[in-house]
């Protein structure tokens, strides 16, 4: 069995760690109030900054960990062109944002791929009730896509690519909660993955929204869910061998 190192990595004592808290809030509160120039600047900074703060960390590219670190920054490469389509597809409304939320799973799917990897080889299993759950909300998921799919026009089942990194997602929150006996579990493991699920949620949910303030606040909640989420779970598997 894989163990995690012991410790705290500290994030927010590393420069480049508060870097990246800067960027998210800033992308963030520039979301929720509908800034499109300044949370477009800030958001392409986001993933790149995770990945500086992951290279950053001491002993990333040790023998012990340079296989993690290495699967780490592939999954980041991911979030970063998932970052670019999803922004094009705030920018939007109807099939051409659905369009751009394809493109956006596809990429993300590389990221859910990688954090799975890493959690699986440290020994992480699904758990019954983390599966039910997550299987529950995916389900919920795909009624609310349905009925936005449908007004635009669009079918009333998610497409295959957004219906695999669905799974994809819910699988990966479910195997966050599984960690091995006698190995914590790590808390920003535990918090990040549901956190993922919920801002994905959030992001099913907008297209019910018209455009306007309320669909700018939910962007705000997507991005500051999303960036916490995703700095917690690289934070936290960072440290898995």
């Amino acid at each position: 069995m894989i163990r995690p190192l012991a410790g705290s990595s500290g994030s927010l004592r590393r420069p480049t760690g508060r870097l990246y808290a800067a960027a998210s809030a800033l992308t963030s509160g520039a979301a929720a109030v509908g800034n499109d120039r300044a949370h477009a600047a800030t958001k392409y900074a986001v993933a790149p900054l995770l990945m500086l703060d992951l290279a950053a960390q001491p002993g990333a590219f040790s023998p012990a960990r340079r296989t993690t670190t290495a699967t780490l920054l592939t999954a980041l490469t991911g979030s970063a062109l998932g970052d670019h389509f999803m922004l094009a597809e705030s920018r939007s409304t109807g099939t051409t944002a659905r369009a751009h939320l394809r493109r956006g799973a596809s990429a993300f799917a590389v990221q859910q791929l990688g954090l799975m990897t890493v959690l699986a080889r440290a020994g992480h299993r699904f758990r019954r009730e983390a599966s039910l759950a997550a299987g529950v909300t995916l389900a919920a998921l795909a009624v609310v896509d349905g009925l936005a799919a449908r007004r635009d026009g669009a079918g009333s089942t998610p497409g295959p690519v957004v219906a695999g990194y669905g799974v994809l997602l819910a699988s990966m929150a479910a195997l966050s909660q599984g960690a091995p006996a006698g190995t914590g579990p790590f808390a920003a493991i535990r918090i990040g993955g549901p956190l993922f699920l919920v801002s994905d949620a959030v992001i099913v949910a907008r297209q019910l929204l018209p455009e306007g303030p309320s669909r700018d606040v939910a962007d705000g909640i997507v991005m500051s869910t999303y960036t916490a989420a995703l700095g917690l779970l690289v934070d936290g598997t960072a440290r898995l061998r």
